[in-house]
């Protein structure tokens, strides 16, 4: 099923729409979607901040892209992006930046000729083919537009995106400014000569406060419900109630989170119920949020009645579709990072289960020769199918894959889904592997880790333990 592209835009700034944007990417992430963040705020980037800690370096974005559009060059969609590592996710998070780390974009904004882009270098072609990859790879595409009303805005409020989600603050030129960018985005979009389904609006009223004001709040949630009726009936039955519904979509202003880029929805985490509560207003509602985009806007009577059982419906969706279309494996290698035979078999390994194995970068695989934090070496531990654990005489004094095994077995007794063990043992790891926790389980020795016959046999468990799944999945 095609992925959805969201973009977050507001008339005026103030509104929180990056840090909104992030964490509802973050909360879709952690409940397993595949999701990809574009800066596309080109002339005050800063998306990336909220996701610094978490990934390398930004690699070649939103600035690259358009100047390789200029200059014709042909890069895969990939080449723009940059892998971003959540902890205790178990979907897949990309960033498309504003530009490569060290580039002066200023300069560069301020050279971009758009009607040339569109006319002589054919920017609105190359736009709707990297769409087309977007959708094709991730389910979900969330595209932080610049605010009020610039040379490109019709590209991220009316060509690419299927959803326009808008924020505003409790003020008239916020509001309608807003309201009339949306209107003329969905006129837009009716007129352009593409095969796609009318723009779907969701309008989101941001900063809102109604706890000292109360009486004044009360007022503007009556206007907003009146002045967003056309919007909301777009995609509510007659019926909803629509005060309740700009309630539960309404972002609180809560003031700690004005405060530097931190994740709300990693400090917030959801509780033993599965969701947030309505004491942790602002990650409350961007939840809700999350889950109505999850849920393609249906079952809104759902939301209505009982909003915690409408999140659950959303997380249940994004675990079946974990179960059912993946098509790989997600496998984490675990070896002494000194050993060379180890490193040695693991690349041998990756290269004879390709298509079997994801993300098959001995780069990226292999996670404890990086430095890494614990918390995303356990978050991929927590989001892997498979736990390949290489035994050389030297596991004995690996106290990394020792620990990494145990963070493993932790996590496979509390999952539902189905994880598998798979020691690797090397020649003179006998003795180690007998006296390890690995050895409750089937191991594979390896005499030859030249011998390719030796390698396949392990290719060949990693087939069938994918078959499994994917049997399970259907």
């Amino acid at each position: 099923m095609p992925g959805s592209v969201v973009t977050f835009y507001s008339y005026k700034g103030g509104v929180g729409r990056s840090f909104a944007l992030a964490n509802i990417a973050t909360i879709l992430t952690q409940w397993g979607s595949n999701v990809l963040v574009v800066d596309w705020d080109i002339e005050a980037p800063g998306l990336n901040h909220y996701f610094a800690q978490y990934a390398g370096p930004m690699r070649a974005g939103v600035l690259d892209f358009i100047n390789d559009c200029a200059l014709s060059q042909e890069r895969d969609w990939a080449d723009y992006v940059t892998p971003v590592d959540l902890p205790q996710s178990s979907g897949r998070l990309r960033i498309m930046p504003a530009a490569a780390d060290g580039v002066d974009y200023t300069a560069r904004v301020q050279r971009l000729d758009w009607e040339e882009l569109f006319g002589k270098y054919g920017l609105g072609a190359r736009l709707e083919s990297l769409r087309a990859s977007w959708v094709s790879e991730f389910d979900f595409i969330l595209v932080d537009s610049r605010t009020g009303v610039t040379d490109f805005s019709g590209l991220t409020t009316a060509q690419l995106p299927d959803i326009l989600a808008f924020m505003f603050t409790a003020n008239n030129q916020s509001l309608q400014g807003c309201a009339d960018i949306t209107r003329r985005a969905m006129e837009a979009r009716r007129n352009m000569p593409i095969d796609r389904p009318a723009l779907l609006p969701l309008p989101i009223p941001a900063r809102f406060e109604q706890r000292e004001e109360y009486d004044r709040a009360q007022v503007w949630r009556g206007r907003f419900a009146d002045e967003l009726k056309p919007f909301l009936d777009t995609w509510a039955p007659p019926s909803t109630d629509y005060h309740k519904l700009i309630d539960l979509l309404c972002i609180p202003y809560v003031p700690r989170w004005t405060f530097g880029e931190d994740l709300a929805a990693l400090v917030e985490a959801a509780g033993t119920t599965g969701t947030r509560s309505p004491s942790q207003a602002a990650t409350f509602a961007l939840e809700t949020i999350a889950a109505l985009l999850m849920n393609k806007f249906a079952k809104i009577d759902l939301l209505a009645s009982s909003r915690d059982e409408y999140v659950h419906v959303a997380r249940s969706i994004a675990t079946s579709r974990r179960s059912t279309d993946r098509q790989q494996l997600r496998v984490f290698f675990s070896y002494s990072q000194a050993d060379q035979s180890a490193r040695e078999v693991v690349q041998q390994i990756i290269r004879a289960s390709e298509g079997i194995v994801e993300a098959a970068d001995p780069d990226e695989i292999g996670n404890s020769r990086r430095e890494l934090s614990p918390d995303v070496i356990q978050a991929r531990i927590a989001t892997s199918d498979v736990f390949i654990a290489v035994v050389t005489p030297s596991l004995e004094s690996s106290s990394g894959v020792r620990r990494e095994t145990e963070w493993f077995l932790r996590q496979a007794l509390r999952s539902n889904e189905r994880k598998t063990v798979i020691p690797v043992v090397l020649p003179g790891g006998e003795s180690a592997f007998s006296s390890s926790r690995l050895a409750d389980y089937k191991a594979i020795f390896v005499n030859n880790i030249k011998d390719q016959n030796e390698i396949s046999v392990i290719s060949e468990r990693l087939e069938s333990v994918r078959s499994k799944i994917t049997d399970v999945g259907t």
